[in-house]
């Protein structure tokens, strides 16, 4: 094996390690930011319903105050249920936002993130695939069979090669016939 084929075969497997190693990094850093939202998520939801519940012991005790005739007591206990109520209203509001702030970031991590770098990734990789490709079959064009003799009448060729049968290109049916468009015969 040549020293430069051995050297590009090793960067190759060197860099094939890299991108294997590389998404699972950042997909464990996305599970933990998961995980947090999560969190975050199901604290708001539990917040509220400790608010729904002192809202509804308020509206109780107001209840029993106005019942009593207690004036004194029904104005605390509207006080305590405006404030109830304002505090729904932000952890209503918080909840919101981290829901929609989760909701983003999956459509924004599984199209312009995650996806839109992996489908760069591979149109590259065909890229460079079709380049090899060509430049391998470009390759093997200049290697001549040992009984090729380079002239573009098919008789004669294959009148040499003996084995070669009547085309002329000695088995190596290029798609080209003699006199429609073929730059190399007539």
């Amino acid at each position: 094996m040549k020293v430069k084929t051995m050297q590009s075969s090793l960067i190759a497997a060197g860099l094939l390690a890299l991108t294997a190693i590389a998404p699972a990094a950042q997909a464990q850093d996305n599970r933990s930011d998961w995980r947090q939202d999560t969190r975050e998520i199901r604290q708001d939801r539990r917040e509220l319903r400790d608010d729904y519940r002192e809202l509804q012991a308020d509206r109780a005790d107001y209840a029993r105050a106005r019942a009593n005739g207690d004036v004194q007591g029904m104005r605390r206990e509207r006080e305590e249920i405006r404030q109830d109520k304002a505090e729904i209203r932000r952890d209503s509001a918080e909840l919101r936002h981290d829901l929609r702030e989760r909701r983003q970031d999956r459509q924004h991590a599984s199209w312009n993130g995650d996806r839109r770098q992996l489908w760069n990734e591979r149109r590259h990789d065909r890229g460079e695939q079709r380049r090899e490709a060509w430049q391998d079959q470009h390759r093997h064009s200049e290697i001549r069979p040992a009984g090729w003799n380079g002239s573009s009448n098919s008789t004669s060729s294959a009148g040499t090669t003996g084995s070669a049968g009547s085309n002329g290109n000695n088995g190596r049916h290029l798609g080209w016939q003699v006199g429609r468009g073929n730059p190399r015969g007539s």
